[in-house]
């Protein structure tokens, strides 16, 4: 289904939000917050994230092949859909009172601070653009 660079980027995403989620319960256990809602709240958190990044990795893949506007429209589509179900994610996490809304939606930054370290590291490296 996924092609093996974006299967290796998934992967990634997943691990890297486990670890993160691992030290965010440490930090609540640190400042003596940690409670049975944190922890189904960073579970769910970090459950949507990867859910939104494979959903991300697959409409990326979808586009791909389709011309240049088909794919700008389908893309548009795609960001809306997940925008939405993010929407439902976080007001699910405020609605429901065994999920700390907090732990929840901290997971929601965590792509974003595994992709900058992958590329600090020299990870993540765009391919070189094929010259014609």
């Amino acid at each position: 289904m996924f092609l093996p660079e974006v299967k290796k980027q998934i992967v990634q995403i997943a691990l890297g939000a486990l670890i993160l989620s691992g030290a965010e319960l440490l930090v609540y256990l640190i400042i003596r917050r940690m409670s049975l809602s944190v922890l189904l709240g960073t579970l769910y958190g970090c459950a949507f994230t990867v859910l939104s990044f494979i959903l991300l990795a697959y409409f990326v893949q979808k586009a791909v092949d389709k011309s240049e506007n088909g794919a700008k429209a389908y893309m548009s589509g795609a960001y809306t859909l997940r925008l939405l179900l993010t929407a439902a994610m976080v007001i699910a996490a405020f609605k429901i009172p065994q999920i700390n809304w907090l732990a929840a939606v901290i997971p929601l930054l965590f792509p974003r601070l595994i992709i900058m370290v992958l590329n600090l590291k020299g990870k993540i490296r765009p391919d070189k653009e094929v010259q014609s």
